[in-house]
């Protein structure tokens, strides 16, 4: 069926985009794994993915499920047939636009050990995902610097 826009383009090329890998997986036939299903897009996205029928798994936040740490995601190796990786780790627009040194360190440490726990657990699983990135991948921050890292590591 067609897509709402959920909150702007962006999203709707994201469900689009999943749309179009699921006739290539069997999405269905286990839980798709939301990563970041506690934020903005990834909440509409889990909302979209259940009114659709889909069994949808949550790691809504790191107080739910802190995905820095290995194995934390052990939890789901038998119910994940999917995974849409949204998670990322910048304690709000109030951290982004912080310039301290301390605090920008703090945010591309976070999430490179969420990434060194998350990617070699769908590698080694071969559970096929998504990675959403942003256009804020240009900008010169620490936001844009761990997402052009993402970019990479997934290639």
């Amino acid at each position: 069926g067609a897509f709402p826009v959920v909150g702007g383009m962006w999203r709707l090329l994201l469900l689009a985009f999943f749309a179009s890998v699921h006739a290539k997986f069997d999405v269905k036939k286990g839980g798709v794994l939301v990563l970041g299903s506690g934020g903005l897009i990834g909440s509409s996205m889990a909302t979209w993915l259940e009114s659709h029928d889909y069994s949808v798994l949550h790691v809504k936040n790191r107080r739910h499920i802190d995905l820095r740490v290995r194995g934390n995601l052990d939890q789901f190796n038998d119910t994940a047939s999917f995974v849409v990786f949204l998670a990322c780790e910048v304690g709000g627009a109030k951290f982004l636009e912080n310039s301290a040194s301390n605090t920008q360190i703090q945010i591309l440490h976070n999430n490179l050990r969420i990434y060194d726990a998350v990617f070699p657990w769908l590698e080694e699983r071969k559970i096929p995902f998504i990675f959403a990135s942003t256009y804020l991948h240009s900008q010169a921050s620490s936001y844009g610097a761990i997402k052009r890292a993402g970019e990479i590591w997934v290639q």
